[in-house]
Formats: structure tokens, C-alpha cells, sequence
């Protein structure tokens, strides 16, 4: 029998970070999270866009994420926001307060997160969350996040 991993299929809103009923989906080792190629998303091949779009429906629906692949982004423009996101998160608490918000469509949020993963077994994670369309929106520190 394979080892499985459950994975819960809805999270509580972030406005209400209460112990919730999860529904549960067993993951097999022969599972995969999906992997999207944007580069077929928008080629000028019908039938590979077509069978993209389908491809990204269905991650959308079944897993509710996916591993996007050939984006575009430079290797280092990703590791430059990771290095960002680590250190707004060394901030000193009363920094990070500042960009906590107080309504879940704030421009720029952040806060800890707490799932219940089995009894005994809850995860705690940080999160932040910035609205970059129409208008782009950062916090103002660290220096450079932008």
C-alpha cells in the first residue's frame, strides 16, 4: 500500500481563523501536483492552448493549485522576492503590525494563519498579500521590497 498525505481541500477565510470542519483528500505517492506550462497558454497552437486552458481548469478545480513553469521570470527577479519576503518577515513586530489591515481586500496585508492538521497538529504560517493590479501596492519596508 503507497504511503498517503492528506491535504485539506478548503481553508477558513482569513477573517476567521477558527477550528473548522475540513473536507480531506487522500494524496497517493502516485499523485502529482499539477504542473502548467504558460508557454502553451498562449501559443499560437490551437490545439496545445486549448489543451492548456483545459489542463489549468482542471488544477483549478481538483487541486486549487498548481505549479506554473517557462513563465518568463528571470531566475533572479524570483530569488531577489524571496529575499525581500524573508526579510519582511524579520521585521520587528511593531513594523509588521503596520501592514497587518483590518479587511481582507487591504491592498497590502499580512498576518499568521493557523491550520488544524489532525488532533495535536496545528500549523501556524505566515503570510502576506499584496494586490499588484489594477494599481501595484508594497509595503514600504524592508528598503527595496518594490
Amino acid at each position: 500500500m503507497a504511503p498517503t498525505i492528506t491535504i485539506a481541500r478548503e481553508f477558513t477565510p482569513e477573517s476567521e481563523l477558527i477550528n473548522s470542519n475540513y473536507e480531506h483528500i487522500e494524496i497517493t505517492e502516485d499523485d502529482t501536483i499539477p504542473v502548467i506550462d504558460f508557454s502553451l497558454l498562449i501559443s499560437g497552437n490551437p490545439k496545445e492552448r486549448s489543451k492548456a486552458i483545459k489542463d489549468l481548469g482542471k488544477a483549478c478545480e481538483e487541486w486549487g493549485f498548481f505549479l506554473l513553469i517557462n513563465h518568463g521570470i528571470p531566475e533572479n527577479v524570483k530569488n531577489s522576492m524571496l529575499e525581500y519576503v524573508e526579510q519582511f518577515f524579520k521585521l520587528p513586530e511593531e513594523e509588521m503590525r503596520k501592514f497587518q489591515g483590518k479587511n481582507v481586500m487591504d491592498p497590502v496585508r499580512c498576518g499568521t494563519r493557523s491550520l488544524n492538521n489532525g488532533p495535536g497538529r496545528t500549523i501556524s504560517r505566515g503570510y502576506i498579500k499584496l494586490i499588484v493590479h489594477p494599481e501595484f501596492h508594497f509595503p514600504d519596508k524592508p528598503a527595496g521590497y518594490r
